[in-house]
């Protein structure tokens, strides 16, 4: 089969992220999105680069059909966003996701503790624990 006349691979590149700082009582919904391991899973995937939701279901070892259902939940709460587009070589437009925010910091406790973080966080570098599991 000859060479496709789309694009099939990103030309996206991740911008410098700021953290994001949410109070715990606006947090709920973004922690029912990452409850599941799936969608874990999908979150650590997207921290080494912005993947197509086909990519991200082999990586995590589901179906397209639950990618797309977790991708769904992740940008309804901000956390990935479609950057760009991909052609297969049949010529089929493909979302291509990366992260929205990163990193997501959900803060407790008053103002103050929201601006102790933040002042905080300037001054430290930012570790990535490994938080993918099984449901």
């Amino acid at each position: 089969m000859g060479e496709s006349i789309f694009p099939t691979e990103s030309n996206t590149t991740e911008p410098d992220r700021e953290p994001r700082f949410v109070p715990l009582e606006d947090a709920g919904a973004m922690l029912d999105a990452l409850a599941s391991g799936t969608a874990r899973t999908i979150v650590a995937s997207l921290r080494e680069e912005p993947k197509t939701p086909s990519v991200l279901a082999e990586s995590a070892g589901t179906s397209l059909q639950n990618t797309l259902h977790h991708l769904s939940q992740l940008a309804d709460v901000e956390l990935v966003e479609p950057v760009d587009t991909q052609y297969s070589t049949r010529g089929r437009e493909m979302s291509v996701y990366a992260l929205q925010s990163e990193p997501v910091v959900i803060c407790a406790g008053d103002e103050s503790a929201d601006a102790e973080v933040a002042r905080l966080t300037e001054s430290q570098p930012w570790t990535t624990p490994e938080f993918a599991e099984s449901d």
